[in-house]
């Protein structure tokens, strides 16, 4: 790090000035996203029995023969791959999506990956994902506990733009930003993403604040403005943390 007077310099800040470093973040990700489209990774992924058979065996290595699944494997260890296959899908998409979001908070730049594409299911809780075999996956009560508290992106994310809208925030409309509440002190929401739910819908809000800033394009944002988004979006965040609590 070299100081000169007051001016600072840094190399390891965010290069948001880097006019080709954003280029080249940009077109990465665009390709990315047009790789998950060519994967069907946009559509909401298949029920776990109708994936096919090729993306199976990729999970399978040791079961696999010649190009074709050895018949002595048990119904619950297919059905447990098939689970596996569907949630990989899922979580290679928000993946992409996080690192879409990355072009927004580094570079304030459009994301690759836009809230309103995305129609699939947030991913399940970690202990479901980090299952080493059937067996475990199935003391833990297998794909229906696994999906008990499954809800999609875009009801996730309409959730916490909404809580605003709940008396309790209501009532607080007249504090100053910042001076929010404990998550502890805040009402229970039925909200219960994953770990990694909870880190899709941080930077999915982020998109959002974004995308509102962008319709203003033709008139200034003023200091009405931002207290206007303070007040929707802080709740959002607020009711957030209330489901990270939750979490280990």
């Amino acid at each position: 790090m070299a100081c000169t007077g007051y001016a600072v310099e840094h190399h390891l800040w965010f290069n948001c000035g880097d006019k080709v470093a954003r280029d080249n973040s940009f077109i990465h990700c665009a390709t990315l996203v047009s790789l998950a489209k060519a994967a069907d990774l946009m559509k909401p992924p298949p029920s776990p029995n109708g994936l096919p058979q090729q993306e199976v065996q990729m999970t399978n290595g040791d079961h696999v023969m010649n190009g074709h699944i050895k018949s002595e494997i048990p119904d619950d260890q297919q059905e447990w791959l098939n689970w596996k296959v569907a949630e990989e899908r899922k979580r290679t998409l928000y993946a992409i999506f996080i690192l879409s979001s990355m072009l927004v908070s580094a570079y304030n730049h459009a994301p690759a990956l836009t809230n309103s594409e995305i129609e699939s299911d947030l991913p399940c809780d970690e202990e479901f994902w980090a299952a080493e075999n059937a067996n475990s996956f199935y003391a833990m009560g297998g794909s229906a506990s696994a999906d008990c508290t499954k809800t999609t992106f875009k009801a996730a994310l309409s959730e916490l733009l909404q809580a605003s809208n709940r008396p309790q925030y209501q009532q607080g409309q007249t504090q100053s930003f910042g001076n929010g509440h404990n998550a502890q002190d805040l009402p229970q929401n039925l909200l219960k993403p994953s770990a990694f739910g909870c880190l899709i819908l941080i930077n999915a809000l982020h998109n959002y604040i974004w995308e509102t800033r962008q319709r203003h394009t033709n008139k200034a944002w003023t200091n009405e403005d931002t207290e206007k988004m303070h007040h929707h979006i802080e709740p959002a965040f607020e009711s957030l943390a209330v489901s990270m609590a939750t979490k280990p």
